[in-house]
């Protein structure tokens, strides 16, 4: 019966992580807790409502949840003259 041979050095989870590999390991865990975190924030908005607040811009006003920032499209205002 032939036997096979496993090269062990040229797995890719054998070698020494190469240069910036914690950097990019680190960023892909802040990203996956920054979306797990987004996801909450839009969860308890959907479940318990959206706590808005009024948002003042130049010649706009809109409403803007704190918690999730979902915005309303808002109503142009003018001076009035």
């Amino acid at each position: 019966m032939p036997t096979t041979q496993i090269n062990v050095e040229r797995m890719p989870w054998t070698t020494e992580p190469g240069p910036g590999g914690l950097k990019t390991l680190w960023s892909i865990a802040t990203a996956e807790v920054t979306s797990a975190a987004s996801w909450l924030r839009r969860l308890r908005c959907g479940v318990g409502g959206h706590a808005m607040m009024m948002r003042f811009e130049p010649g706009r006003l809109s409403l803007h949840c704190h918690e999730c920032g979902e915005q309303t499209p808002g109503w142009a205002i003018g001076t009035g003259n």
